[in-house]
């Protein structure tokens, strides 16, 4: 039995061996598989890195340590395995403590466009426009690249155009169209670069002419930044080469200049009279009542010389007055005789106080008694401007004082009623 026993041993120690070899082999074999599924590329380990949630400092550092690559290289590989522009700023900058201008090495060997760059280098290193334009300029990119990138980066656009003078002064023409194909206008960067630039109005002028802006648009930025009409005026003159004060006028009222600084514009540069600045004013679109307000003030005129002019340029007898009684608080009468004047007949006067005053017929009827118009010519212009009935009229002259003769003469001949006619139709006003 002993013999037996000792076989029965020899085999129960032999399968528990075979048994721990069979189960050491199994544990290698998934561990060499392991080691075979490693992977085998900085992308590919960026790629696992970002499926795991992993902070690409930490992808950075890994991808540093297994395949020693440079930041350049390691920032290509991040951007291969899925993560973003500024993910992939703060890890590269941060596993190889690079500089301003090394990280932007890095994005640029990643494939970044300067806007990412910029608002990279504006976080990661708290540069202002100035420093970021700095940068971007070593990395050679083109001036609208720089534009774009800053604005990208939050920059306001006086800090953007500072920037641009600091490293581009000697070539605001360049600057002005980056700004431009960047989608800014003139509205924004045109008061900046005057400052920034350190430009004369003049100078201005041309450069706006040079890149394709209107008078109108640079005169907006003259206005904003509160030129003198007349120093506008000038480098409309210089910059635009605008030859006539109508030219020059329609510029201007265009970019925003009201009447009064038009007139003060044009007088300066063309040597014009209150009436030949009033025509240009009248030309350009503004009203009868801003006109003569400017015309007053510029050439410290008196309500008839400004009325005259205002005529004299082809404003309208009623604009003109109703102009005179807002600038001047000229009275019915007196605004009846500049109207005279200036050569408006009765009819015209009439409608002028009927409309600027609101004067009934009565007061009309007045009115051109004391400046001097005939009854026949006073009847004819009641008629026109009330559509009066000679009934109407005659009462209206006859409350101004008219006589019964010239009635009958202004009734006569308006009406082609015949004294009998004229007789009974007073008889029953109870004018006699």
């Amino acid at each position: 039995m002993a013999p037996l026993r000792r076989v029965s041993i020899a085999r129960s120690v032999a399968c528990t061996l075979i048994l721990a070899m069979s189960a050491f082999m199994i544990g290698w074999e998934p561990l060499a598989a392991q080691r075979t599924l490693a992977p085998a590329t900085a992308d590919a380990l960026a790629a696992q890195y970002r499926q795991l949630g992993r902070s690409a400092t930490v992808a950075a550092q890994a991808i540093k340590d297994q395949f020693r690559l440079d930041a350049n290289g390691t920032a290509k590989a991040l951007r291969a395995g899925g993560y973003f522009g500024g993910m992939i700023a703060t890890g590269v900058r941060s596993v190889y403590s690079l500089s301003a201008a090394g990280l932007v090495g890095a994005m640029v060997a990643a494939g970044f466009d300067s806007g990412i760059i910029a608002i990279a280098l504006r976080r990661e290193f708290s540069l202002t426009a100035m420093g970021v334009t700095a940068a971007l300029v070593g990395a050679r990119f083109n001036l609208t690249s720089i534009v774009v990138g800053l604005k990208a980066a939050g920059f306001g656009i006086a800090d953007i155009v500072i920037a641009l003078a600091q490293h581009f002064r000697g070539d605001p023409e360049s600057a002005v169209n980056a700004l431009k194909s960047a989608g800014y206008t003139s509205d924004d960067y045109g008061v900046p670069l005057i400052q920034a630039f350190g430009l004369s109005l003049k100078d201005f002028a041309a450069l706006m002419k040079r890149t394709l802006h209107s008078a109108g648009q640079t005169v907006k930025v003259m206005v904003r930044r509160l030129s003198r009409p007349v120093d506008a005026a000038a480098a409309l003159v210089w910059g635009y080469m605008l030859r006539t004060a109508r030219e020059v006028a329609a510029a201007l009222k265009e970019g925003g200049y009201q009447a009064r600084d038009v007139a003060e514009g044009i007088k300066a540069q063309f040597s014009l009279g209150a009436t030949a600045v009033a025509a240009e004013l009248f030309a350009t679109g503004f009203d009868a009542t801003s006109a003569g307000a400017g015309l007053a003030a510029v050439f410290a005129l008196n309500d008839e010389a400004t009325g005259l002019a205002l005529l004299g340029a082809g404003y309208g007898a009623v604009e003109v007055a109703v102009s005179l009684k807002s600038r001047f608080g000229t009275s019915r009468d007196r605004a009846a005789a500049i109207l005279k004047r200036a050569g408006r007949g009765a009819s015209q006067v009439a409608q002028a106080l009927k409309n600027a005053y609101a004067a009934t017929r009565e007061h009309v009827a007045a009115s051109l008694r004391i400046v001097g118009f005939p009854p026949t010519d006073t009847a004819r212009a009641i008629r026109e401007a009330y559509m009066a009935a000679a009934a109407d009229v005659a009462k209206a002259m006859w409350a101004a004082a008219f006589s019964i003769p010239e009635l009958q003469t202004a009734l006569g001949a308006v009406f082609g009623l015949t004294l009998a006619q004229i007789g009974q139709l007073l008889a029953s006003l109870g004018i006699h």
